[in-house]
């Protein structure tokens, strides 16, 4: 089966279907595979530690759960400050190593907005999207020109297997109400969705 190419207006109407800690979490299974290139980055350039990701990672899910989160802002700021300027690094990972500081930020944001602006959860699923969009035109070596660019990009596995988490992960949402079962199995099968080591 293939996955028709990611549809943020779509994706927006079906978050905004969930309740909003249901959306959070959706949020965060995106981050979760974006952390791991964040990592890879890290190890690759001595960039700066992912931990303060990872903190905001779990104050989220947290939330997600009912539990008390602390100072989102604060959270938000330090992940900002994580993220790498493109420009200062050869590799072109320093863009997924932002989106995925971005994209812990959208779901912060969108929690200390009270759950209520859903634009913020579509934007962290956009950011997962444009991190396999990139890598796959690199790592191909794919001319901007080629008129069949979009049509490849979206037939690569790669970007197949990220569209499919998203689906999957909507669909089990839409089906439980066991936020705490999501989380663990999102955090147990978490992997870079660049499927980088």
């Amino acid at each position: 089966m293939t996955h028709s190419a990611f549809d943020s207006d779509q994706l927006k109407q079906k978050l905004s279907d969930l309740p909003s800690s249901k959306q959070g979490a959706f949020g965060a299974s995106c981050c979760l595979r974006l952390v791991p290139n964040y990592v890879f980055f890290r190890q690759q350039t001595g960039w700066r530690d992912e931990k303060e990701l990872v903190d905001a990672l779990s104050l989220i899910w947290d939330w997600v759960e009912g539990g008390e989160v602390g100072d989102l802002h604060e959270a938000a700021e330090r992940c900002e400050a994580l993220a790498p300027r493109s420009e200062d690094f050869e590799t072109h990972l320093s863009t997924a190593a932002q989106d995925a500081c971005f994209a812990v930020c959208a779901v912060l944001d969108f929690i200390s907005g009270g759950g209520r602006d859903t634009e913020r959860i579509v934007q962290a699923a956009s950011y997962a999207r444009d991190s396999v969009d990139l890598f796959v035109q690199e790592e191909e070596d794919m001319g901007s020109t080629d008129p069949e660019l979009e049509q490849k990009i979206l037939h690569h596995p790669l970007m197949q297997a990220e569209l499919a988490a998203q689906e999957f992960d909507l669909a089990e949402l839409g089906r439980t109400d066991d936020l705490s079962s999501f989380r663990r199995r999102c955090q147990s099968t978490a992997k870079s969705n660049l499927r980088l080591p």
